[in-house]
């Protein structure tokens, strides 16, 4: 079984309709997140939370209930002290930033295999998870 998971933008993306075709796709992916129960690194959540009330596209008592609806339907994983050392290394080494290295090591110790996400360049792979970019034009 294939175990996907979905990186900050994508959520963003899937609450703004002013994103035209960005947010049609994100929301379809947020759709089978939320039905199919996949796995939500608490980072990408504490993220959406900050980004969403910082630029006022919610507030923060919608951005919270968002957040818990989700947190419901999604099963929302937490990274361990060891994965939060691979998190350093990894971007220590590779030069990723270290939130989005976080997010990579939380999938990695929660057996995602995909993360949809618009961060990480052309890099295909990290630390085990492949990585999709949903809206790059095929």
């Amino acid at each position: 079984m294939s175990v996907f998971s979905l990186d900050t933008n994508v959520l963003i993306y899937a609450i703004d309709p002013s994103q035209g075709e960005k947010h049609r796709i994100a929301q379809a992916l947020l759709e089978q997140a939320l039905t199919g129960a996949w796995p939500i690194a608490l980072q990408v959540l504490g993220e959406f939370y900050s980004a969403t009330t910082r630029k006022k596209v919610l507030s923060r008592a919608n951005a919270a209930r968002t957040i818990a609806l989700w947190s419901e339907l999604m099963r929302p994983c937490a990274v361990s002290a060891p994965g939060f050392t691979h998190a350093l290394g990894y971007s220590r080494r590779t030069g990723a930033q270290f939130w989005d290295a976080l997010i990579l090591a939380t999938c990695a110790e929660h057996g995602v295999k995909r993360l949809y996400t618009e961060d990480f360049g052309p890099q295909k792979q990290a630390l085990g998870v492949v990585l999709v970019n949903p809206f790059a034009r095929r």
